[in-house]
């Protein structure tokens, strides 16, 4: 198969267009300038072709019409003053097409000369002042050219095969180069174009498919407390894609054809914000993003590879992608009447890793979108030996099955630079883009392939916002010119075949880890939300410390957030948590309970103006608190006296554990230090008497029996001495 990129527009496309008179009759750059909006007011001093008949009928009537340059005017014409208009054979193959667009054409078919003579006028030439001209009424009469620039309009007869003098040859059907020579006031301009010489049984191989895709590409711009500002450059950016849509929509009113489906990529946050910021241009916006197919993508941007890397280590990553792309559909559907959203196709701004191409996959999308860039960068690429009017295989991780690949369509890059920067004009542009694309489908036709097969996503390199006016001049000649099916980017993915070389799919193989790390970020997160929701139990329900905490949270995990801005924000969060904990004061001390039941009494003062809600816990091994943790609501700027009731276990000193808490339960936040207040008991007074008592008495007791017991030993050894036998005899001998 050729690595052509062919594309045709259908039927469909064509609607009540009488394509008769489009082919006979000379159209004036309608409806846009035939100089792009990045130029307008420029004056210039080259030849620049601003309208003609492109579809040409075998030996039909040809016209052209010309800006001169600035310099050149009717004042300027002399006897050597003219116009020459040169044929070349028909382009059979892009290669050679996209040479000519750089080189010129190689071989000539015929010219016929116009005189430009005040003396000698001819009738085939027609000059006016563009203030007086067709195209008066453009976008270029309120450039510096209006009134200055001088359009001359060429009408020449064609014929087939015979070399006829004065009429033009352009032989066989298909697309041939036009060269124009302007020679006058000393100088030589010249200026290509084409024209498609139609068939004479205008016999169609088949419709091939293009899609139009263009939206916004500056990120959102996320402030550090999360809010989302629309700033200079998208507000023109924005504007831009209105008057871009504006203008496909009037070719489409006043050429009488079917809607032409457009594709749209822009950022729900933006456009949610853009209702805010700029009413006038929502306004204005918002009806024409109605009638187009929006592609769907996350409230804010998020990588989903990032998000896929981070689900090893976070579970509730790829449900937070889920959600925010739910999110994000959500907010079209809110701010866009009647929106079509659209999440199978997938247009990569950056490196897509496979995690994140199966998770998308996973998700709905059944079609990548490359900038070519971004392919040329990706293993498998072959570079710009490709055939982007098909779509490549991109291969999914292993253990993908059932699906173990995504189809994926690459932007050409030759369209896309015309696109990017159209410096030849508008007009000249659209009828560059057209031509192109009409023998990237004779070649696929000429190499055997299915036109109808074959598709192309007509966008610019970086998929941004399409030149107005090189719009409305593309939509009025592709809805001439047959064989050409716009559909929505969706159905490319139906309609559009694989490429396949040798037999087999040529394969990309994406980066196999995202170029982003989240996994940090999203651990920070998990923590931080935790404390959000403790320290936002504390504040009123309309406090706006508790929304701006949750909007800050919300944006932590877009991809647009730096980690330097991330790490900013969470600081920002934190020292406002800190902010409360200062604001809240104990004033307890040590106290003694004289009773079984008894209470206890501190103060807590609040700081702030706003009233605070706190959890108040006490614990002791030696005192029970029979309502457990209590819930006291703070008046702002004041003391409030707090009194716990305590049951007391037994007697002697221990310690209490005073602790303030944030009220929310799912985690003991303390808003204070912890304090260590001395508990002594002294409320069982009557039973240590007893014991007291108890003890004396058995002392008393041990202390009589001793004595009883001593006396009795004493009496018994003085009855001994006394007794006859203990007497002792003469001898000092007992006697016997």
């Amino acid at each position: 198969m050729s690595p052509v990129v062919p594309t045709f527009l259908g039927r469909r496309f064509l609607g009540s267009i009488v394509v008769a008179f489009a082919v006979l009759a000379f159209s004036p750059v309608a409806p846009g300038s035939p100089i792009p909006a990045a130029h307008a007011g420029e004056p210039t001093n080259r030849l620049e072709v601003v309208g003609q008949t492109f579809g040409l009928e075998p030996g039909g009537v040809l016209a052209v019409s010309l800006l001169l340059p600035a310099r050149v005017g009717t004042t300027t014409f002399d006897a050597e003053s003219r116009i020459d208009l040169i044929s070349h054979p028909v382009i059979g193959d892009r290669a050679t097409f996209l040479r000519t667009l750089d080189d010129g054409p190689r071989t000539t078919s015929d010219d016929v000369r116009f005189s430009l003579d005040p003396a000698r006028p001819d009738s085939r030439v027609t000059i006016s002042d563009f203030a007086g001209s067709d195209f008066a009424g453009s976008d270029l009469a309120g450039s510096d050219l209006a009134g200055e620039g001088t359009v001359v309009t060429l009408t020449v007869l064609t014929e087939m095969q015979e070399d006829i003098e004065d009429l033009l040859q352009i032989n066989g059907a298909g697309v041939h180069p036009l060269t124009i020579e302007l020679r006058a006031a000393g100088r030589t301009y010249d200026a290509l174009t084409f024209v498609n010489r139609l068939p004479v049984d205008e016999a169609i191989a088949g419709e091939m498919s293009i899609s139009i895709m263009m939206g916004q590409t500056t990120p959102p711009r996320i402030t550090d407390d999360g809010v989302v500002e629309v700033t200079d450059e998208q507000i023109s950016e924005l504007s831009a894609l209105a008057d871009t849509l504006t203008a496909l929509d009037e070719t489409v009113a006043d050429t009488g054809i079917d809607d032409v489906p457009r594709t749209v990529s822009i950022e729900p946050a933006t456009l949610e914000a853009l209702a805010v910021a700029d009413p006038e241009l929502f306004a204005r916006l918002s009806p024409l993003l109605a009638k187009s197919e929006l592609i769907a993508r996350p409230r804010l941007p998020l990588d989903p590879g990032a998000v896929s890397a981070a689900s090893t280590d976070d579970r509730y990553a790829t449900e937070l992608y889920t959600r925010w792309l739910q999110e994000g559909e959500d907010v079209f559907g809110r701010v866009v009447r009647d929106a079509t959203v659209d999440r199978s196709v997938y247009l990569i701004s950056g490196a897509l890793s496979t995690d994140g191409a199966q998770l998308r996959r996973q998700l709905g999308t059944r079609m990548l979108v490359m900038p070519y860039e971004v392919y040329a960068a990706t293993d498998g690429s072959t570079q710009e030996l490709t055939d982007t009017s098909q779509l490549l295989t991109v291969v999914l991780p292993e253990g993908s099955l059932p699906v173990s690949s995504l189809p994926a369509a690459v932007i050409d890059p030759h369209l896309s630079a015309r696109l990017d920067d159209p410096t030849d004009g508008a007009y000249a542009t659209a009828v560059a883009l057209t031509a192109d694309l009409l023998v990237m489908a004779r070649e696929v036709e000429l190499n055997g392939g299915l036109v109808q097969r074959h598709g192309i996503v007509l966008a610019r390199s970086d998929g941004g916002v399409i030149d107005a006016a090189t719009m409305g001049d593309l939509i009025g000649l592709l809805a001439a010119t047959p064989g050409i099916r716009a559909v929505d980017l969706s159905e490319l993915a139906t309609s559009v075949d694989l490429w396949v070389l040798d037999g087999l799919p040529v394969t990309l193989q994406l980066p196999t880890s995202s170029t982003v790390d989240l996994a940090p970020r999203l651990a920070l997160i998990d923590g931080l939300s935790d404390d959000i929701l403790a320290y936002g139990s504390m504040l009123p329900g309309d406090d706006p410390a508790f929304a701006e905490w949750d909007r800050i949270l919300g944006a932590l995990p877009s991809t647009s957030v730096s980690d330097q801005q991330a790490a900013t924000m969470i600081r920002d969060v934190e020292q406002g948590f800190t902010r409360f904990r200062n604001a809240i004061e104990v004033e307890a001390s040590s106290f003694t309970l004289t009773g079984r039941n008894s209470t206890v009494r501190f103060t807590l003062r609040n700081l702030t103006d706003t009233t605070l809600t706190v959890r108040v816990q006490m614990s002791s091994p030696k005192i029970n608190f029979p309502d457990g943790d209590q819930l006291i609501a703070l008046p702002p700027t004041s003391d409030t006296p707090v009194t716990v009731n305590v049951q007391a276990l037994s007697n002697g000193k221990s310690s209490v554990f005073l602790r303030v808490l944030a009220p929310a339960e799912s985690q003991d936040v303390p808003i204070v230090d912890e304090m260590v207040l001395t508990a002594r008991v002294n409320s069982f007074a009557g039973l240590g008497q007893l014991v007291t008592g108890a003890g004396v008495l058995l002392v008393v007791m041990w202390w009589a029996r001793h004595w009883r017991q001593n006396r009795r030993a004493q009496l018994a050894a003085s009855d001994l001495v006394r007794h006859p036998a203990a007497r002792p005899t003469s001898s000092g001998l007992p006697p016997s």
